[in-house]
């Protein structure tokens, strides 16, 4: 496929996005807006320990620096044990997923790499700190929540997802369960 016709299918498939979603090229990672925290990230390809990939959007640390430091203090024992999974699995770093392993099967790899050229970037609203617990099993995570992500997803044919920052868990993260506002702890 030659330059223009690229550039042509990357015009089309972000043409249904929201113009905000287009047009945040230049903001800091996270400021507040009407004391609401935003946290601005860019879509990138990621893959974790095990090697899976997926499209995600990575989060400094400095950024939710506050939400480790209350883990800390709410898990004072076992935040190590916490923090040490997620670090592992995730190379030492903080993501959001906009696109996890198994779904990025569903979606061409044309329309992976139209979004990942096109650099746009996604605002997400923080609500606060979430945790999840089945079996022995623990995990926390900060709960998100984007406009842009969402018809980013639906334009591509994915369902709803409940983004979030994972922050740390134990044994093994869980999956299949929510991560929204139901689970915030604060």
């Amino acid at each position: 496929m030659n330059i223009r016709a690229l550039s042509v299918l990357v015009l089309l498939l972000f043409s249904a996005l929201p113009i905000s979603a287009q047009a945040h090229q230049h903001k800091s990672p996270a400021h507040k807006e009407a004391n609401v925290e935003t946290i601005t990230v860019k879509a990138s390809e990621l893959s974790d320990s095990a090697g899976l990939q997926y499209v995600g959007g990575i989060v400094e640390k400095a950024t939710i620096a506050t939400y480790l430091e209350r883990l800390k203090t709410m898990e004072t024992d076992s935040f190590e044990t916490l923090r040490a999974g997620q670090a592992s699995r995730d190379h030492g770093k903080f993501h959001v997923t906009f696109i996890n392993p198994f779904e990025i099967k569903e979606v061409s790899e044309q329309q992976v790499h139209q979004l990942l050229a096109s650099e746009t970037v996604f605002d997400f609203q923080v609500k606060g700190l979430g945790r999840v617990i089945k079996g022995n099993g623990k995990a926390y995570f900060i709960v998100l929540s984007s406009a842009e992500a969402d018809a980013m997803r639906k334009h591509l044919g994915l369902s709803p997802k409940d983004f979030h920052i994972t922050l740390g868990f134990s044994p093994s993260d869980i999956y299949g369960v929510r991560k929204d506002e139901s689970t915030l702890v604060d």
